[in-house]
């Protein structure tokens, strides 16, 4: 967990809009040492350094131009992600703008959210947080605005696949608000109820408490903001769990699977360190060469008190195996008199 004037840093992608100068704020009250801002205005207070992108870039300039003026090569790794880039758009199959729509709501949303998560990939300490920008709309269709709610899906199915990712070490979480109070939403919607919108510096406090560890945020979840008389709530409308397949759940059929297979895998790891260490540990002989019906002859022919001597020497052992032999009249006598398997070792011929 940071604590204040440490070295931790975070980036914020989407610094200049009224969430993004809340988070970045948010930071620098808590003295974060450096705060990187990402957006397509030159300067936003309390950042440490900004990073100013151009609406024509291409994804790949946007990354390039963010890694090498944030000097993440080589340098300080990040302890936090912030993606609160986003846009909002309405219209239906039968809108005349419907791929300009789908065109600004994927590059305001699902295209800095994957950028996020490249630099998380590369840059994000171990245990750090990626944050991503989803809707609450998304649990319901969207056929009013079918740019923006495929978009902010797009991002929820994102969320889901980095946080089952084993190789990305870090907590991924996501936000879904209702409706944000921001200055521009009070001017669209001045007759709505603003009591029930979710105040930005209190979500800007809440990220960066997820950054820090006091609040404890699960990886995979994406939290609906429920806000009523001005509270908040943070409810989790979906959740991915890394390490949580049905094969690792504890109870079901296929972890109990996975466990006899683990079982077993140990049982023979630790057989062969004890047979490394005296030979004498294998107590049964080691001729596996036998066809069905001249293992069922040998389990006939010998007694239960045979087939419990679990502590025969090598020579006891090879002494039971010739008489085996004359029992069953076996062809394979030289093997069986080599239950250690070296002549066969040294003509490459091990079927082990």
């Amino acid at each position: 967990m940071p604590a204040p004037h440490s070295r931790a840093t975070v980036l914020v992608y989407g610094a200049g809009g009224a969430l993004g100068r809340s988070v970045v704020n948010a930071f620098y009250q808590a003295k974060w040492h450096r705060i990187i801002a990402v957006d397509f205005t030159d300067k936003i207070p309390g950042a440490t350094d900004t990073i100013k992108l151009e609406p024509a870039m291409s994804m790949q300039e946007s990354h390039s131009k963010i890694v090498k003026d944030a000097g993440l090569l080589g340098g300080q790794p990040l302890d936090s992600v912030v993606c609160v880039s986003g846009g909002f758009a309405m219209g239906g199959a039968n809108d005349d703008a419907i791929f300009e729509s789908v065109k600004a709501m994927y590059s305001s949303s699902v295209y800095p959210s994957f950028i996020s998560a490249k630099l998380a990939g590369d840059f994000l300490k171990q245990n750090g947080l990626l944050l991503l920008p989803g809707a609450a709309c998304v649990e319901r269709p969207t056929p009013w605005g079918l740019a923006y709610g495929s978009a902010k899906a797009a991002v929820h199915h994102l969320i889901g696949s980095l946080a089952s990712d084993v190789t990305l070490r870090a907590k991924v979480v996501g936000i879904a608000p209702v409706t944000l109070d921001t200055p521009g939403n009070r001017e669209a919607m001045p007759g709505e109820d603003w009591t029930t919108w979710t105040s930005c510096d209190e979500l800007a406090e809440r990220i960066v408490a997820w950054s820090e560890g006091t609040v404890t945020a699960d990886n995979g979840a994406i939290y609906k903001l429920v806000t009523k008389g001005g509270k908040t709530e943070y409810v989790a409308i979906q959740a991915w769990q890394r390490y949580k397949t049905a094969a690792q759940r504890p109870g079901t059929k296929e972890y109990r699977r996975m466990m006899n297979v683990v079982g077993i895998l140990v049982g023979c790891g630790w057989i062969l360190m004890s047979e490394m260490q005296d030979p004498k540990i294998f107590k049964i002989p080691r001729a596996l060469e036998f066809s069905v019906d001249e293992m069922r002859e040998w389990n006939e022919a010998t007694g239960p008190q045979e087939r419990s001597k679990w502590a025969m020497s090598i020579d006891e052992e090879r002494a039971l195996i010739d008489a085996e032999l004359k029992r069953l009249e076996s062809r394979r006598k030289d093997e069986l008199l080599d239950p250690l398997h070296t002549q066969g070792l040294a003509k490459g011929k091990d079927r082990w």
